[in-house]
């Protein structure tokens, strides 16, 4: 006797809480019978979703314990905001023998008809890549032209020394730190190694 399992995941950003709440995603994957669901609130644009992670890593989990797995999304744009993350979430979980099922558009990769809507996802997907990167290069190339100077701007050395005393004499974390002086946490790592700070001095 085949075994299922349904696993659901819901999210929203903060300017989505009115017209695509958790409440109403939730309501839904009960219904198409899931009994494990994931929820959170965070942008669709991060890379970083926790939530996510740990509905595709269960739903992983129980395809390998020969479970017939279905992984249930209120909508598709629930797992990225672009389409071509969404495929490639779809075509992991498709490889790990996990079905993912769409239910506002009745998107189901175990069907001829899901398979035909995620052919045509995944041209999208690849037209709409495409269509990055060559406004990409145009922006870079017009900059070039307007005499701009292109990367990111060289961190003064009063920020780096913010950045050293920041880490060296207070409790702030890392991504506190990367806040407070508006940079990327991997710069605050960077700027740290080079300075050959080892151990911090809590005030």
């Amino acid at each position: 006797m085949t075994k299922y399992v349904r696993i659901g995941y819901a999210r929203v950003s903060l300017a989505e809480k009115q017209n695509l709440g958790l409440e109403l995603q939730v309501r839904a994957l009960k219904k198409s019978g899931c009994k494990t669901i994931f929820k959170e609130e965070v942008s669709g644009s991060l890379d970083e979703r926790k939530q996510m992670q740990k509905a595709i890593d269960l739903s992983k989990d129980y395809s390998r314990q020969g479970y017939n797995v279905i992984f249930y999304i209120y909508k598709l744009d629930r797992l990225g905001s672009h389409s071509s993350r969404a495929i490639q979430i779809i075509e992991d979980l498709n490889k790990n023998g996990v079905e993912v099922v769409s239910i506002k558009e009745q998107f189901d990769t175990s069907t001829p008809v899901g398979v035909l809507q995620y052919q045509m996802l995944a041209t999208f997907a690849e037209f709409e890549l495409n269509t990055i990167r060559q406004r990409t290069k145009e922006g870079l190339e017009q900059a070039r032209l307007n005499g701009k100077k292109l990367g990111r701007p060289t961190l003064s050395q009063s920020t780096k020394e913010q950045i050293i005393d920041l880490y060296s004499n207070s409790d702030f974390s890392v991504v506190d730190i990367a806040q407070q002086v508006n940079v990327g946490v991997s710069t605050i790592y960077k700027i740290i190694k080079i300075s050959g700070i080892n151990n911090r001095r809590k005030r």
